[in-house]
C-alpha cells in the first residue's frame, strides 16, 4: 500500500493512525519488494480481512494481518482469499496483549 492509495489512507483513519504505526514497526520486511500487481492482491486480502473483524478493529490485530500477508506474499502466495485466510487464523492463534 501506498500513502497515495486512497483505501489505504482511509483505513489509516478508520483504525486510528494504525497503518501508519504498522509500517514503522515492520522492520522485517524494509527491503520487500512486490510488484503492482501483487501489492493490489495484498491490499485485498488486507481489506478483507479486516472488514470481516468485528468492531472496533484493535491495531495490534491490522498489524498481525498485515505482517502474515506480508510474508506469506513474500514466500509465493498470490490468492487473495489463501492470504486473507492465513492471516486470521494467524490472528487468531497468536496471543496478543
Amino acid at each position: 500500500m501506498t500513502s497515495r492509495d486512497p483505501s489505504a489512507a482511509q483505513i489509516d483513519r478508520v483504525h486510528g493512525g494504525a497503518i501508519g504505526d504498522w509500517r514503522k514497526a515492520m522492520k522485517d520486511f524494509s527491503n520487500a519488494s512486490f510488484p503492482p500487481d501483487t501489492i493490489g492482491i495484498m491490499k485485498n486480502a488486507l481489506d478483507a480481512a479486516v472488514a470481516s473483524l468485528p468492531d472496533p478493529v484493535s491495531s495490534a490485530h491490522v498489524q498481525s494481518i498485515a505482517e502474515t500477508i506480508l510474508r506469506t506474499a513474500r514466500e509465493g502466495e498470490r490468492d487473495p482469499l489463501t492470504l486473507q485466510i492465513i492471516a486470521l487464523m494467524e490472528l487468531q492463534i497468536t496471543p496478543r496483549h
